[in-house]
């Protein structure tokens, strides 16, 4: 008898580790590993992005919505977060998936809970057409802009890019002390319309910003960089 019951228990620990918790993003998965897909992309109706200060969902129209689902299934676990606890920002953006057979999936852009756990995400750059989603705006309804920042007077805004080279000096050179909301432009120094407390140094590159966001350093451009810059610039 003393024999079954270890067997009893090992048996519900592998089924437990056998689904995942709280999501039911893509198939069951037995053990989290890095670089394991995230989002299901077969057989997608709709796509849609909301923040958690708004839960009106933005639509992708469907001329775009290939390039989403194509990014989307660029989506893959990263390290995990530690306690739980996820860094300041995380998650602002969220998705919501709908698909053919009526099931709807909702996650953060950020993180996703596998066995109980909180792991970060990575991806490839964000298309255009992403940062254009938020961009729409009617005379009844307001949507989040594109996060960007303002530093000497300078708007900066997120390319959709981390910068992951080692070169990097300890010093910050400043630190975002204010916000606005997600459908405002930043009109003081230091402001952000994504929250505060991120830290911030000058990029190698003229005309960009590093953001310590969600634990990698985000590259910020302004409009005419962010749109002339070659990627990667010691990036993934």
């Amino acid at each position: 008898m003393k024999r079954i019951i270890p067997l009893i228990l090992l048996c519900v620990f592998l089924l437990v580790g056998c689904t995942l918790n709280n999501t039911d993003i893509g198939e069951p998965i037995s053990e989290v590993e890095k670089n394991q897909t995230v989002f299901d992309t077969k057989n997608i109706k709709s796509v849609s992005f909301f923040t958690h200060r708004d839960e009106t969902c933005v639509a992708v129209d469907s001329e775009h919505l290939d390039e989403i689902i194509q990014w989307l299934g660029s989506f893959r676990i990263d390290k995990r977060v530690e306690g739980n606890v996820l860094d300041p920002g995380s998650d602002f953006i969220n998705v919501r998936i709908e698909y053919d057979d009526g099931t709807v999936v909702e996650n953060g852009m950020t993180s996703v809970t596998v066995n109980g756990d909180i792991y970060y995400m990575t991806s490839d750059p964000a298309p255009d057409c992403y940062f254009d989603v938020f961009s729409d705006e009617t005379e009844e309804e307001k949507w989040d802009l594109v996060p960007m920042v303002m530093v000497d007077g300078v708007l900066y805004y997120d390319t959709g890019h981390n910068n992951n080279t080692d070169l990097r000096c300890g010093n910050l050179d400043g630190e975002i002390t204010s916000t606005v909301e997600g459908w405002e432009i930043p009109s003081r120094n230091n402001q952000s319309n994504f929250g505060i407390g991120y830290g911030y140094q000058y990029g190698s590159t003229e005309g960009t910003v590093d953001i310590n966001l969600y634990g990698k350093w985000r590259i910020f451009a302004t409009e005419e960089v962010r749109h002339s810059i070659q990627f990667p610039i010691a990036v993934e």
